[in-house]
């Protein structure tokens, strides 16, 4: 009874097992007894080979507990892979333990048995995990905070540093960063902490880091550049501290990288501003003075170094005006307007009684040809010539996308011709056709030569051009530097504000003086009683050709304006007036010695007499009294436009 109360109470405690738990019979494998967990169902037959590996004779002695308790008559534990009742592998660790006869023969086993898939499956991904942190590039440390111990490194950290794990274990964070203050240290990472503090809280981010860089100290003493990255965990250490996580990266190649870059970046920069001083010393230093002719030019590099360029010349009793405009900015248009430049002028001291269009193009073509410039180089040239005692122009133009535009003297408008392929290596020569025509200027015709820069400026889903042609044709008979700033005005507008374009502005005003042209000039000093003096001398002219009577105080305030605000009453400065009279229109240009100021938010300002200060008030009733009115963007010179008669 007591013997059956016993196995009774052996088979209940094993069934509360939720493990397999097995005995084994050592001579046949058979299963002698086992719970529920185990999968057999009570009275059935099988061995242990059949049961967990679906084999029908026992396993290799190497792996079987049963053969290694039979010759150890030791426990042992081994990892098998079973079979579930689908077929599906699993992972087991069998604890194994021998049943002794009274022989002292091993003659059963008992095997209790874990399922360790999972287990398994973690150790693999820790592995895996811990072999790429190994092999990262960056030195990876987890750090305690507050303690900054270092808590664990990678395999990288302990190279570059020259440590073995357990030596650099030892350490602190504060250990290896030999320029940086403990308190530096410390402000880093509460920064990163109170970020994350306020991210857990529900703000929006992604996460928060601190990137710096700095230096590293190595075993040896010697130090090098690293780039830092500070990361908070959601773990705590053992001593539930906050652990941190650092990257840091070596960036000594990218700093020697870098001082090389600004080394080759300086050079570049002397050699730029070389480049920009010779590109500089090809523009004219001031527009020459021709008898019966008014010149004025404009050029407004679209990069630090342009690669248009215009020149004019007077050779005897002709006047050379060329445009070029070079496929490309910087060093290489420079070199391709110093080569135009330098040729023309070579061509000119050689024949300057041939001032001929073709023949100069024909010799630039030439030249560019022998000296075998880069197919990608494409030059484009308008060049003409004046007659200055038949005023006829001759002219010839290769690879430009727009014609000059021409007013004459009567207000009708001509089309030059403007044909032909750029100068370039890629072209053959005998495409190349430099063909000239010939117009007759009258008196008081203008012409617009220009780059294609102005013409195709985007801006308001449109470009220039039309604009530019408006303005031309309505108020060319102006002068030429009041109609410059016309222009300028008004592409400052259309271009948000800005006088430079997408690519070079490049333009050349000419024009031929009209027989009923007037000009008178004054100069004042820095004083209020000289309004008198403008009031007697000037307001008689004004006055004489003027439609309206009102506009001579448009200049009485500008006049006032140039003593008091811009040359501050200084008795050594001086006020020039000039006053220029047509048959179309009266021109009085006002200039002072002062720094200018800016006159576009005086001039666009709304209209508001009461607060708009005594030179605002003068600029706007000027506006007011007269037709037009232009600065100079220094704003020192003042351009008065009135109706004559």
């Amino acid at each position: 009874m007591r013997e059956s109360s016993e196995i009774d109470l052996f088979k209940n405690a094993i069934e509360a097992f939720n493990h397999p738990f097995l005995i084994i019979n050592v001579e046949d494998y058979t299963i002698l007894e086992a719970n529920s967990a185990s999968g057999i169902f009570k009275g059935e037959k099988t061995t242990c080979y059949a049961l967990k590996h679906s084999r029908n004779k026992p396993c290799k002695k190497e792996i079987c507990p049963l053969e290694i308790i039979k010759e150890t008559k030791q426990p042992t534990t081994v990892e098998h892979i079973h079979y579930d009742d689908n077929g599906n592998q699993c992972i087991v660790e069998v604890h194994a333990y021998p049943i002794f006869g009274e022989d002292g023969k091993v003659i059963q086993i008992i095997e209790y048995i874990f399922d360790i898939t999972e287990r398994k499956r973690t150790e693999k991904s820790l592995i895996r995990f811990r072999n790429a942190l190994d092999s990262s590039g960056d030195s990876i440390f987890i750090i305690a905070y507050p303690s900054f111990r270092l808590i664990d490194v990678n395999k990288t950290a302990c190279i570059e540093l020259g440590y073995e794990k357990e030596e650099l274990l030892s350490l602190k964070f504060f250990d290896i960063k030999p320029y940086m203050s403990k308190e530096e240290i410390i402000d880093k990472f509460k920064e990163v902490m109170n970020c994350s503090i306020d991210i857990r809280e529900g703000y929006q981010g992604v996460g928060c880091a601190e990137t710096f860089e700095t230096q590293h100290l190595r075993k040896d003493g010697s130090v090098f550049p690293v780039e830092v990255s500070i990361h908070v965990s959601d773990m705590t250490s053992e001593s539930n501290e906050l652990l941190f996580v650092a990257t840091a990266r070596d960036i000594t190649e990218r700093k020697e990288a870098e001082l090389k870059l600004s080394e080759y970046a300086e050079k570049l920069e002397t050699e730029f501003k070389r480049a920009k001083k010779i590109h500089e010393r090809t523009f004219l230093s001031e527009i020459p003075k021709i008898e019966g002719v008014s010149l004025e030019a404009h050029f407004y590099p679209a990069q630090r170094l342009g690669g248009d360029f215009y020149n004019i010349i007077k050779v005897n009793n002709k006047l050379l005006i060329y445009l070029a405009d070079v496929s490309g900015h910087g060093l290489d248009g420079t070199i391709i307007t110093t080569f135009v430049k330098e040729t023309i002028e070579s061509y000119i001291s050689f024949k300057p009684d041939k001032l001929d269009p073709k023949l100069i193009l024909e010799h630039i073509n030439k030249q560019y040809r022998k000296d075998n410039y880069p197919y990608d180089y494409f030059l484009c040239i308008f060049l003409a010539v004046l007659d200055l005692d038949t005023f006829e122009l001759c002219y010839t133009g290769t690879g430009m996308q727009f014609t000059p535009l021409v007013r004459l003297g009567n207000g009708e408008i001509i089309t030059l011709n403007n044909e032909g392929l750029p100068i370039s290596s890629a072209v053959p020569a005998k495409f190349v056709d430099f063909t000239p025509s010939t117009i007759k200027l009258s008196p008081g015709s203008t012409v617009l030569f220009f780059t294609d820069g102005i013409a195709e400026q985007e801006g308001n889903k449109s470009i220039y051009e039309e604009n530019l042609k408006e303005i031309f044709y309505s108020k060319g008979n102006l002068p030429p530097e009041v109609l410059k700033h016309i222009i300028n005005d008004d592409f400052c507008k259309f271009n948000n504000g800005s006088l430079q374009g997408e690519d070079d502005i490049t333009y050349v005003i000419m024009q031929l003086e009209s027989g009923d042209k007037k000009e008178y000039s004054f100069e004042f000093k820095s004083d209020k009683s000289q309004l008198d003096k403008l009031s007697s001398e000037v307001y008689p002219i004004i006055n004489a050709f003027s439609k309206e009577n009102v506009s001579f105080q448009g200049l009485y305030e500008l006049v006032t304006n140039a003593i008091e605000h811009g040359n501050k009453e200084n008795a050594k400065k001086k006020v020039y007036i000039d006053i220029i009279i047509t048959g179309e229109y009266i021109v009085a240009i006002v200039e002072d010695e002062g720094k200018g100021f800016d006159w576009l938010e005086k001039k666009t300002a709304p209209l508001d007499l009461e607060h708009s200060g005594e030179r605002g008030r003068g600029i706007i009733l000027t506006q007011m009294l007269c037709d037009s009115l232009y600065y100079n963007e220094k704003g020192n010179k003042a351009f008065l436009i009135m109706e004559t008669k």
